[in-house]
């Protein structure tokens, strides 16, 4: 995505944050069309419609080619939430991962069977202790999504290997 288009999207959660769950005032319609042409900001009432952030009505099709209806134009809760960093929203999508003892004794072995040396998974055991299991789950979590091809080898090897 470029800077441009970023900025583009940015703009317009921007100026639709202002007004929650409603349509834009025909005044803040105006200033966005001063800003932008309506060819830059089809685009991004797709992206943004597409992520689920401004309203599934916010574009029309017709013979004529794609408008942007201005009257639908409103972001979601989840939209809102993005643009403000609202907290209750954040909350409210949070999910807690309870953890028990077994739980952390369980990746204390796991840490013991790899085949790293000793000074490592002393590291690894210590921050685990220090952090917690949440902060070390999430960290795994981390780098198998960010390292997706050599996590999904891992996995599949384990998963043979754990029956």
């Amino acid at each position: 995505m470029s800077d441009s288009f970023e900025k583009l999207n940015r703009d317009v959660l921007s100026i639709l944050a202002k007004y929650p769950m409603q349509a834009l005032p025909e005044s803040e319609i105006d200033a966005l069309l001063e800003k932008y042409s309506e060819e830059e900001l089809i685009p991004s009432v797709s992206y943004l419609r597409d992520q689920g952030m401004i309203s599934s009505d916010a574009l029309n099709y017709n013979i004529e080619g794609t408008q942007i209806n201005y009257y639908s134009l409103k972001l979601t809760a989840n939209g809102y939430n993005f643009a403000t960093g609202n907290a209750l929203g954040r909350e409210i999508n949070t999910v807690t991962i309870r953890l028990d003892t077994n739980t952390i004794q369980h990746l204390e072995d796991i840490i013991n069977a790899t085949n790293l040396n000793k000074k490592d998974k002393q590291t690894l055991r210590t921050r685990l202790k220090e952090k917690g299991a949440e902060h070390f789950l999430t960290k795994c979590i981390d780098f198998a999504l960010t390292n997706s091809k050599t996590a999904g080898i891992i996995l599949l090897e384990y998963l043979k290997n754990s029956n």
